[in-house]
This record gives C-alpha cells, sequence and structure tokens, in this order.
C-alpha cells in the first residue's frame, strides 16, 4: 500500500534540550523477541522517559543487536540503580554510556564509521552542500567538471544496486533509486518514461538538495 505521508527523519542522532538532565546509553543485547520490551520495562519502571531511540541488528553476527537510548533523568535520583538493573539483565551483554556534552547536549559517540550495507557513507547538512555547490554557479569553467562527476557518481551508483539491492535491469535500478533518493533524503523522483532498447529514460525529481540550494 502506497503513503501519502512524509515524516521528517533526524539523522543527527544528537538531541539538545538546555537545562535537561540527558543520559545516552549504548546496549549489546541478545536479539530474540521480548529483549526490547524488558528494558522499556526497566526505564518506565524508574520513571525515566525515553526521548531517543535507534535498534539496530549486527550484520556480522544476527544474534547481536545494538539499542541505544537518550534517556531524561529529570527528577530521577536512582541513575545507578538504573544502570545495575539493566546489567543484570541476562539478555543484555554490555552498557555503555554517554553524557551531555555541553548544557544541554548529547551526541552519539558510539557509532562510526556510517555504512550503507558494507560501503562507508558520510552525512553532510544542507549547509554543507551550498558550499559545494553554490561555487558551481559562481565559475563557469566548473559546471562541466560537474556533470562528468555526476555521470561518473551514477556508474558507481548503478554498480552498487546491482552488488547490494540485487537489482539487474535498467527498470529494477531505477526503482531502487527511486526508493534510496526518498530514503537518502536527495528527492522524490517520478520515473516518466523508460525505454531500455531505445536506452532512453526521463526521470523528474521534486525537492531536489541541489535545486532548491541553486534556486536559493
Amino acid at each position: 500500500m502506497k503513503s501519502s505521508v512524509s515524516i521528517p527523519l533526524d539523522l543527527s542522532r544528537a538531541i539538545c534540550m538546555p537545562g535537561k538532565k540527558l543520559l545516552g546509553i549504548l546496549l549489546k543485547v541478545k536479539n530474540k523477541p521480548g529483549v526490547l520490551a524488558s528494558i522499556a520495562n526497566t526505564i518506565a519502571k524508574l520513571g525515566i522517559n525515553i526521548i531517543h531511540a535507534i535498534v539496530h541488528t549486527d550484520l556480522k553476527d544476527p544474534s547481536v543487536s545494538y539499542i541505544l537510548l537518550y534517556l531524561d533523568l529529570e527528577g530521577v535520583s536512582d541513575e545507578k540503580g538504573l544502570l545495575r538493573e539493566l546489567s543484570e539483565n541476562k539478555a543484555i551483554y554490555d552498557v555503555k554510556t554517554a553524557r551531555t556534552i555541553i548544557d544541554g547536549f548529547i551526541s552519539d559517540i558510539f557509532h562510526f564509521p556510517l555504512t550503507i550495507g558494507d560501503t562507508r557513507v558520510v552525512i553532510m547538512a544542507l549547509p554543507v552542500l551550498e558550499g559545494l555547490i553554490t561555487i558551481t554557479q559562481k565559475y563557469e569553467s566548473l559546471k562541466a567538471p560537474l556533470w562528468y562527476q555526476g555521470y561518473e557518481a551514477g556508474v558507481e551508483t548503478a554498480k552498487f544496486y546491482r552488488k547490494y539491492y540485487n537489482a539487474k535491469k535498467p527498470d529494477e535500478i531505477l526503482s531502487v533509486l527511486k526508493a534510496r533518493y526518498l530514503a537518502l533524503g536527495w528527492s522524490r523522483l517520478k520515473i516518466l518514461y523508460m525505454d531500455e532498447a531505445e536506452g532512453k529514460f526521463v526521470l523528474r525529481l521534486y525537492n531536489n538538495r541541489e535545486c532548491e540550494i541553486i534556486r536559493n
């Protein structure tokens, strides 16, 4: 079923709540039913609110999962009790903690590098992209290299999709591209025309990050 709802997703893995007493915990756990619920129950029992959560499975060992939680400890005095109870949970292999870096600001210090499959990726916020793209609009000589960079990026992306997403045919590659463009925040993509024999493909991009930068 297609969804008409688009919900912004914050990938920063950081929380800024000045004046709050925040705690980050990374749990290495057994990947089995009920583990997440038992952890949430332990936290709720102590009157602690979970304000951010990420759960992912270890790709090299699917029997293990990692849970990153940011907790609001306002009004909570028994932080040691929380960590003790979590450590006593037999489904939890390890507990690591992270404190606020400055007042009310906490960030993920555990996950590095970021990956898609086993390929390393980086996240560039719009201000960084603005700096990279705006300069090409100021100098005409930089526009040609940008085109060639885009072409090579497309070739390498198609290879990546064949290897990791089992997309063999052009229509499969474009279908994956459409989904990944949306998931990675690049653009909304619509396939207008596709003829493999003719070698012609027409795509329309909406809310494209490059176009929005140039427009502004």
